[in-house]
């Protein structure tokens, strides 16, 4: 029995297990979940060999992300990151040299590669955008090794098998390193279950099919109703918090959980609502703590989407909420206010929540803030 595991109810890690043996019996796992990583790691590498060697590196870098076939690093994340390359081409084969040099530790390669890349040095680009790029490039290294990653497979991941999430306040290399050795221990729990992975590309793989494969394509179509039922029931459980959760953050804030229940439903339906009442009664409170819960806050839920908070005045305008024209370095620039941020984040993570809590919302001139918005948000 497993530590932590309770007679007669199999332990997380046994559940994944019991779902990454029957992704494996499919005949066409490698084939579909595998054999295009590896291809895709070879392009990198051919680009990685000409930046090493100095020779045309750009073409190569611009085939190995835009590849037909291959889902690994969503083409937002990299569009960017390619458009800097073919601008600072010279900058850009120096960052690349520091990623990519055999002799560096990987810890020392991602601190020393991350401060290089000026684009991401703009605010918009998130975290998890930094590290799906950075990953992607350390598949020419050695993809069995260093495979690829997305932020919503990972957390989903940590939280079917209980394994610890990142640390609030976690940046670019500690996100991968962890991500490494949730891989490490999925190969080590395995092996404790007769379940032989080859290496972390493998592990990555089993990840990658039961977090997104679902019930409507892969082996899943092949499976009998009841089993698919199964499956689905287990996948919902990394979905949405739990009653359990839902209690806990009741008992801490004096609420009645039927309460929060109620607002999860209003939420999952409509996407938006207004808490109003006196004064100093604890609503942002509320807001802000709902916000963590349902997005996935560390603390609280499994990390899987972000939260950001903004306080509306009355000079508060269109320009500040949206978008608009500021003041930068003698001039004026186009700046993406935080919808648009928290925007741009949630089509970078597509299956991850994202949460705005807007404070003071009854303080702005909300014609002057909205404006067409009225009309999405009806």
């Amino acid at each position: 029995m497993q530590a932590g595991q309770t007679v007669g109810i199999p332990s997380k890690w046994d559940q994944f297990f019991h779902w990454a043996r029957r992704m494996r019996e499919w005949e066409k796992f490698d084939e579909t979940e595998r054999d295009y990583k590896l291809t895709a790691a070879a392009n990198v590498a051919a680009a990685r060999t000409a930046v090493l060697e100095g020779g045309n590196w750009l073409p190569l870098l611009d085939r190995a992300f835009k590849q037909d076939g291959h889902n690994l690093v969503n083409w937002r994340s990299y569009d960017g990151f390619l458009k800097w390359t073919k601008a600072e081409p010279e900058t850009a084969a120096d960052a690349l040299t520091t990623l990519w040099d055999s002799e560096t530790s990987l810890n020392d390669a991602l601190d020393a590669f991350f401060p290089k890349v000026k684009v991401w040095q703009d605010e918009r680009a998130s975290q998890g955008v930094r590290v799906a790029v950075a990953a992607f490039l350390l598949m020419g290294v050695d993809a069995t090794k260093f495979p690829s990653y997305k932020p919503s497979t990972f957390h989903r991941g940590y939280h079917l098998t209980d394994y610890p999430p990142q640390p609030y306040g976690w940046v670019f290399p500690e996100i991968y390193l962890h991500a490494l050795g949730f891989l490490d221990r999925i190969i080590d729990e395995g092996k404790q279950r007769d379940f032989h992975l080859r290496d972390r590309l493998d592990a990555q793989s089993v990840l990658y099919a039961i977090t997104n494969w679902g019930v409507k394509w892969g082996p899943a179509l092949e499976w009998p109703a009841h089993e698919r039922e199964a499956f689905r029931r287990y996948l919902t459980g990394a979905e949405a918090p739990s009653l359990d959760h839902l209690a806990e953050l009741a008992d801490r804030l004096l609420l009645d959980v039927t309460d929060l229940r109620d607002i999860q439903r209003l939420l999952e339906d409509k996407r938006q609502m207004i808490f109003f009442g006196p004064p100093g009664t604890g609503k942002t409170i509320v807001a802000r703590e709902l916000a963590k819960l349902f997005a996935g806050d560390p603390e609280t839920y499994d990390d899987a989407g972000e939260t950001r908070l903004v306080q509306f005045h009355p000079s508060y305008a269109y320009e500040d909420f949206v978008q608009g024209y500021r003041p930068h370095e003698g001039s004026f620039a186009l700046r993406d206010g935080p919808l648009l941020r928290i925007a741009e984040a949630a089509r970078n993570e597509p299956d991850a929540r994202h949460v705005l809590v807007i404070d003071e919302i009854n303080r702005g001139n909300i014609a002057k803030v909205f404006g067409e918005l009225y009309f999405l948000l009806e």
